[in-house]
């Protein structure tokens, strides 16, 4: 907006977001919000990677994680809604699954690592049929 503009908020954002925009200080709410994330050992100030699939997949993964001393939070149940197929009895309606979803938090210094990490378990899934675990690093959404 240009100098004197009106801005409307929409939407409800969070209230230290609004005072931040109110009074043009998005380096000071910068600033704050990364140091609630660095005491909460939150991206960015280090690195995470979000882990969903089957339990014993998720596990399998999580095992080599804490091998390398790495801070592990979870597993959890989440249900999850599947697609039934075209065909058969189970096409009336989606059917509930548990999957399992983790985190793994290491320093920034070791983020190259815990990619690395991932990528050749996923790769070794994959070359033995196992089942697929989805990763996402640095995930806006925790849980």
């Amino acid at each position: 907006a240009r100098p004197q503009a009106r801005v409307i908020l929409l939407g409800g954002p969070a209230e230290q977001v609004a005072q931040a925009l109110v009074r043009w200080d998005h380096a000071g709410f910068a600033r704050r919000e990364l140091a609630e994330r660095t005491e909460l050992g939150l991206p960015p100030a280090l690195r995470c990677a979000r882990l969903d699939g089957p339990p014993k997949a998720v596990e399998s993964v999580l095992e080599e994680a804490r091998s390398r001393g790495w801070d592990v939070l979870g597993p959890v149940d989440v249900r999850t809604l599947r697609r039934p197929s075209a065909a058969g009895p189970a096409a009336q309606g989606a059917a509930a699954s548990v999957q399992s979803r983790a985190l793994i938090r290491v320093p920034l210094s070791q983020g190259r690592e815990l990619a690395t990490m991932l990528r050749l378990e996923l790769r070794e899934r994959s070359v033995h049929r196992e089942e697929a675990v989805r990763v996402e690093l640095d995930p806006t959404v925790l849980w």
